[in-house]
């Protein structure tokens, strides 16, 4: 690999900083550009105050495949992710096991995030080539900024919208589907009172609700909860506003536990509008005829955490090996 190179790598979720870790432990000059304020991707929580914290993207995570299953346990090994244990609805005889970060979701991608050169709440409107060098133009200002090489490391939809040339990519992204999820967080002044920690439902309005104060090194004197709508549900009410969806998720939560709701000392609700990928690009990135600009997430190969994990590995090994 030649590391006078300056690549660019666009969004700091797992697949992002998965691939820019990589690119750097090699000697890389790699810079990640991130639209929020934070690392993680969906990956994410939520601050509403210093002792109350949510976990309103994913939910946990599992690994089915070596290289992520290592991942993890020196996450939990170092302090950065612990094991969840917790009841679910649809089994009150045994607890499930999850692995969570240890403060909150986005804690799973910090290990990797170590030692970046990241510039936050930097969305980047527009890449353009210009003879063998790609400019990015930052939401910020409008001085271009030059590299080798631009990872693009977010949602396929987002990518469309930024990508002005390299029809061959822009047309393999159309098939790939990717679903809303709109979600609310809660605070009670006391306890719901539910034999289980999670529910779930593949058809009610409410797909996923969950005891976020039950959670490893939460504060389990606030008694918190995240809501998920379902995908049809919530690609219906996407346009609404951030309270209307919140109010209706807790409508259903207190239908679904069939019994009033504590009163609500915190709520607000949030737009996840690409979610759960519904429709896979079928390989593990998309790189141009040129092996300069790629594209990566979960999108490609699945709808799971490990997915972009493997993502951000593939096109890094593939950066590395010319």
């Amino acid at each position: 690999m030649d590391i006078g190179r300056k690549i660019a790598v666009i969004g700091a979720g797992l697949c992002g900083l998965k691939c820019a870790h990589d690119l750097g432990s090699r000697g890389a000059s790699v810079t990640v550009f991130e639209k929020s304020r934070g690392i993680g991707g969906r990956l994410a929580n939520r601050r509403a105050r210093t002792d109350l914290t949510f976990d309103h993207g994913a939910q946990y995570v599992t690994a089915k495949n070596k290289a992520f299953t290592n991942y993890l346990d020196l996450a939990i090994e170092n302090s950065f992710a612990a094991n969840w244990e917790f009841c679910d609805s649809g089994d009150l005889d045994s607890k499930k096991t999850r692995v969570v970060g240890i403060s909150g979701m986005s804690d799973l991608a910090r290990p990797l995030a170590q030692g970046l050169k990241i510039y936050f709440e930097t969305e980047i409107k527009n890449i353009k080539k210009r003879g063998q060098k790609w400019l990015l133009t930052p939401s910020i200002t409008d001085a271009e900024k030059e590299f080798d090489l631009v990872v693009l490391a977010i949602p396929a939809p987002q990518a469309k919208l930024i990508l002005s040339e390299n029809e061959d990519i822009r047309s393999e992204l159309e098939n790939v589907k990717i679903l809303p999820c709109l979600a609310a967080m809660l605070t009670f002044a006391e306890k719901v009172e539910t034999p289980y920690d999670t529910l779930s439902s593949r058809t009610d309005l409410l797909a996923w609700a969950a005891r976020n104060s039950s959670k490893p090194d939460r504060n389990p004197d606030l008694e918190s909860w995240v809501l998920h709508g379902n995908p049809l549900w919530s690609g219906s009410w996407l346009e609404a506003d951030r309270e209307t969806i919140a109010e209706r998720l807790m409508q259903a939560f207190a239908s679904k536990i069939a019994k009033p709701l504590p009163q609500v000392l915190y709520i607000v609700g949030h737009k996840w509008r690409y979610a759960l990928t519904d429709k896979t690009l079928g390989k593990e990135y998309l790189v141009s005829k040129d092996n300069t600009l790629f594209l990566g997430g979960d999108w490609c190969i699945g709808a799971r955490a490990e997915c972009a994990f493997e993502s951000g590995t593939a096109i890094a090994k593939h950066i590395t090996s010319f």
